[in-house]
């Protein structure tokens, strides 16, 4: 049987109705499986279909990290489940054939890793339209949709249990800690001893201030540590399900790393870069797994810090999108898709905000301290530019700020000349001691 389009919905407002109208086809009984991409509206869908059966929508959200969530409204009751964390050999352990039999309606969102058929289940994929402006929904087979998916066996990706991180600086340790925080054996690598040994003191002193502010348990504390292992040899990442790279922002030392790296690395694990700048197209490239390779950008300070951009390239395969995707989500933090430009999202908003702060002030526009205040107070931000600036270093935004504007062309993007002639004076920020601010005297 062929598919059936359903519709074609251009706003969020308009997948609502579809769910509403599917809700009146479900109960009170009815199972309803969704398939689609990351975005494409399944809880959308999953939340007016609950608001139809007069549960609050506010309470249906994407139960992910409990997999299913049962809510009972004033004209019937809806089972949600989503699959979208697990691994599709562990879905039998959760007893769904018994409850998609069921009393309530049933939603069940990533049901391609139901590993078994539905009879009567209502099936829809559902799939961004280019551009991102729109959702299509196409009827479906049922038993077309359940089956266990081939994106983890075909590609042989196996479940990430064992990280590697390259780089044991500022936000390679960062990783590090948070990967080992969330249960992952986590080997840091470095190109010599004392930096190794560094980056785990840094580690440690870092666990152990969480300790002390009450944020961490000195048993989860222990356990992390034992979970986290130091090395020079790029060897002992032979076995690694996934490696982030989070060395020095220079393409060409990150092309003999990868290099190095592919040559040694099982050839189903996945590899990432932290790239806050560089295309991850370029570095993919200089692998023989590019398919297998995807952006994963933390913020400064990485434990604190909740944003993941997740980047796909044109050559990532959707299997390993979704697992570098689940992948950050499970270190808690919160991960966003973007396209593999320069800066990706936050960067390219950011950096030229930050040169045109420069700008103002060249233009005198008003002085370092007043133009901090006026963002603070003006657009209640947590620190103005120059703050921002000497915090993150000016030389890393000189150097973001080539790259983009190699990249753009724009003079959005361009280097304003005090920003290049506080670099080459050493002011380099607080790191220094010294860049709009002076730190010398605190």
């Amino acid at each position: 049987m062929r598919r059936k389009r359903i519709t074609i919905t251009r706003s969020e407002a308009e997948t609502r109705e579809v769910g509403l109208a599917l809700a009146g086809e479900l109960a009170p009984d009815g199972v309803l499986l969704l398939s689609g991409e990351l975005g494409s509206g399944k809880t959308v869908l999953a939340r007016a279909i609950g608001e139809a059966l007069g549960v609050d929508p506010r309470e249906i959200q994407s139960p992910t990290f409990t997999l299913i969530r049962e809510h009972e409204g004033s004209g019937g009751r809806l089972v949600h489940v989503d699959l979208y964390r697990l691994d599709p050999a562990d879905v039998g352990a959760l007893g769904l054939e018994e409850m998609l039999a069921g009393r309530g309606v049933k939603v069940v969102e990533w049901a391609e890793r139901l590993p078994f058929a539905v009879p009567g289940a209502r099936a829809l994929r559902l799939s961004r339209l280019p551009g991102g402006e729109g959702r299509e929904i196409v009827e479906a087979r049922p038993d077309a949709i359940t089956r266990v998916p081939t994106l983890d066996r075909r590609d042989g990706m196996a479940k990430i249990r064992k990280v590697g991180v390259l780089g044991a600086g500022l936000m390679g340790s960062g990783i590090a800690e948070v990967a080992a925080r969330a249960g992952y054996e986590t080997v840091v690598r470095e190109v010599t001893s004392e930096l190794t040994d560094r980056g785990l003191g840094k580690i440690r002193g870092s666990l152990d201030r969480a300790v002390e502010k009450g944020k961490l348990a000195e048993g989860d504390r222990d356990a992390a540590l034992g979970r986290l292992s130091g090395t020079v040899d790029l060897d002992a990442l032979a076995d690694c399900d996934m490696v982030v790279e989070a060395i020095i922002e220079n393409l060409d030392e990150k092309r003999k790393t990868f290099t190095a790296l592919d040559a040694v690395v099982k050839p189903e694990a996945i590899f990432a870069s932290n790239t806050s700048s560089l295309t991850i197209t370029q570095m993919a490239m200089f692998t023989k797994r590019p398919e297998q390779f995807v952006g994963l950008h933390f913020f400064n300070p990485v434990p604190v810090m909740k944003l993941v951009e997740v980047v796909r390239t044109l050559l990532t395969s959707e299997a390993t999108f979704e697992k570098a995707f689940d992948f950050a989500r499970s270190l808690g933090k919160e991960p966003i898709a973007c396209r593999d430009n320069s800066g990706f999202i936050v960067n390219r908003l950011l950096v030229p905000y930050l040169l045109d702060a420069i700008r103002a002030l060249e233009e005198g526009v008003g002085t370092v301290e007043d133009i901090d205040k006026g963002m603070q107070l003006g657009c209640g931000y947590p620190m103005g530019p120059f703050t921002l600036l000497d915090f993150v270093g000016l030389d890393t935004t000189y150097y973001i700020a080539n790259i983009m504007f190699e990249e753009y062309r724009e003079k959005r993007f361009a280097p304003p000349p005090l920003l290049k002639q506080m670099v080459q004076a050493g002011r380099l920020g607080k790191k220094s001691g010294r860049g709009f601010y002076d730190y010398s005297k605190k």
